[in-house]
């Protein structure tokens, strides 16, 4: 599997969804140090440059908010990684019910998912 990725990127995003942080952390996990970049814009152009044409796997792990936040923040958040190769992977793990259908979810806590991402990390480390 890790031959057929140019990139792969892991984020722990947990209760504290914040677009800046969690594009940094995509980063972080590209190039193995923290960018220099304050603005969110730049972050994202820097995210949109370093997929462009790429193949890739994102992992955004362990998302859970409360009912009333915002979910258009986490698509915005995905908007550069838009300009990335066909064919690349979005996996979601969540201890909620409730999340946008952005894409397929898979449920932390049950013993599939944790199989499945024990399996997973195995693999694209």
């Amino acid at each position: 599997m890790t031959k057929e990725l140019d990139l792969k990127m892991w984020v722990c995003v947990s209760d504290n969804f914040i677009e800046k942080q969690v594009i940094t952390e995509m980063l972080k996990s590209l190039d193995k140090k923290r960018p220099d970049l304050d603005s969110l814009d730049a972050l994202q152009d820097r995210l949109r440059i370093a997929v462009r044409s790429k193949k890739f796997l994102l992992i955004l792990d362990d998302i859970w908010e409360e009912e009333n936040r915002d979910i258009s923040k986490r698509e915005d958040m995905l908007t550069p990684v838009a300009c990335g190769k066909f064919g690349n992977r979005i996996l979601v793990t969540t201890r909620m019910d409730l999340l946008t259908p952005m894409t397929p979810i898979m449920h932390k806590g049950t013993k599939s998912a944790n199989k499945a991402t024990c399996a997973l990390a195995q693999h694209i480390t």
